[in-house]
């Protein structure tokens, strides 16, 4: 018989595969069964898998190091977005899946990387919200690891947040404490000045000049809490990022486009407040602007940690938190070169008063600021004591974990599915694989198909045939 391999067919029409797989329909059907038994015996060799989901929200706490200046709180989008990303990598991270592991350890779980493979985070958009989904071998165990974790995830980022707040609780301790010995000092210079120059009370002039210069001395009071608050959390993101080897990213034009921006119209607010009360519809209207230039800065810093840092959140926390206070630094140290010269100034019209009115000037001058930063302190430092036993971050749980009691996995219909497209394109793959290897022509449509040749004639194939006489003989 004439041999031909399908190989040397450029193509195979919808006809000739159609034929194909109806001399092969045995094979074909047998390994679409075989594959589609499978399935089915894999679906039932595997344990069932229960999923329990909960419903979180995480309310974005006040960071602490932003309380010390009101104009750096600024819950942009973005940064609320990078905020519940760095909450998703904390709940993923060993700290906190380790005690659960270790609390499961002889049960369905072995180690991190395997309760990990076991939950699901998702965070849905434009809210607060986290979905939390853990897997396990039994409803109940799968409830009681979900609330494990919220409970671990809840004492992780109380840990962080004290460890993070103690550097400013330890400042605005030592700081308050120095404040209260400095308003000691200034009202008791205050008194003994009054007495000694038998002076009740400051003349109608100098009254005048302290109410004029008192919302600089206001702004000055808060420029140096603030600055100080500023060069502390440098310093210590500083320290943390020489310890972790991080590189600074580069800076942006229009970071330092906003940045110049933000420090000329600090300094203008102090021209201004030169000629108008803090109250005035203009004074106003520049701290909004003031606000509005913070929250597109705080915007460009994310967009640029977020783009050229790398993805430890700890480290984008750090780095955001340097180049915020390298921005404050800068904007305070602009505004403050102009205060220090108003209050050049204004010594120099102190002095055109008489001799013990300028000395009580000084000194209500020096106790009203003495009295600024106290308060100022105080206020902070109450804040500070009462972050220290609140959480972090307000974790509410809206709904709580709840495992059905149907198994998400195996799933008896997409095994079967799986089996039976793995039974069709195996069968079909060997059924092409048998044709080919049979290489030979067996009909007279396969002599006019592949050799383009006229049918002369068909011998054809007789069976074993049985003659009922003495000389029967079989022939084919």
């Amino acid at each position: 018989m004439a041999r031909l391999s399908l190989y040397n067919q450029v193509s195979l029409s919808r006809n000739e595969i159609y034929k194909i797989f109806r001399r092969r329909i045995g094979v074909l059907s047998g390994i679409i069964v075989f594959c589609s038994l499978g399935g089915v015996l894999v679906n039932l060799a595997i344990a069932p898998t229960y999923e329990a989901e909960t419903i979180i929200r995480v309310k974005q706490a006040r960071i602490f190091e932003n309380t010390f200046n009101s104009e750096l709180e600024i819950n942009s989008k973005q940064n609320s977005i990078q905020n519940l990303t760095t909450y998703v990598e904390i709940l993923k991270s060993r700290s906190v899946v380790e005690p659960l592991v270790m609390k499961n350890k002889g049960n369905e779980m072995v180690g991190y990387y395997r309760f990990i493979n076991h939950l699901k985070v998702q965070m849905i958009k434009d809210t607060e919200i986290l979905k939390i989904r853990v897997r396990a071998k039994s409803p109940e165990i799968a409830e009681e690891n979900t609330r494990d974790l919220i409970n671990s995830f809840v004492n992780r980022l109380s840990y962080l947040s004290k460890t993070e707040q103690a550097v400013y609780h330890d400042f605005l301790k030592k700081r308050w404490q120095k404040s209260k010995i400095e308003l000691q000092n200034a009202e008791h210079s205050l008194e003994n000045y009054k007495k000694q120059a038998k002076i009740v009370a400051p003349a109608e002039e100098t009254k005048a000049v302290i109410e004029r210069i008192s919302a600089i001395n206001q702004l000055n009071a808060e420029n140096q809490v603030a600055l100080a608050a500023a060069h502390t959390r440098l310093n210590n993101a500083n320290n943390q990022l020489s310890l972790a080897r991080a590189n600074i990213v580069p800076k942006s034009l229009a970071l330092e486009f906003q940045k110049q921006k933000l420090s000329q119209m600090k300094v203008n607010l102090v021209e201004l407040l030169q000629k108008k009360s803090p109250t005035n519809p203009e004074v106003l209207k520049l701290k909004a602007e003031i606000n509005e230039t913070n929250q597109k800065l705080n915007a460009e810093i994310s967009k640029i940690v977020n783009k050229k840092v790398s993805q430890d959140p700890k480290q984008q926390n750090l780095i955001q938190n340097k180049i915020l206070a390298e921005v404050e630094i800068a904007a305070i140290d602009a505004q403050q070169q102009l205060i220090q010269k108003i209050l050049k100034e204004n010594e120099q019209e102190l002095a055109k008063l008489p001799v013990k009115e300028q000395e009580l000037a000084r000194l209500i001058r020096n106790n009203t600021l003495a009295q600024e930063i106290y308060l100022m302190l105080a206020k902070r430092f109450e804040e500070a004591k009462i972050n220290e036993v609140m959480q972090p971050a307000g974790i509410q749980i809206i709904d709580e974990p709840l495992a059905s009691d149907k198994p998400i996995a195996p799933n008896f219909w997409l095994s079967l599915a799986i089996g039976l497209v793995s039974g069709c394109l195996l069968g079909s793959a060997m059924a092409l694989y048998l044709e080919n290897s049979r290489r030979m022509i067996v009909d007279a449509d396969d002599v006019h198909e592949y050799l383009d040749l006229p049918v002369l004639g068909v011998i054809p194939e007789f069976g074993l045939v049985k003659v009922d006489s003495k000389y029967s003989k079989k022939t084919k």
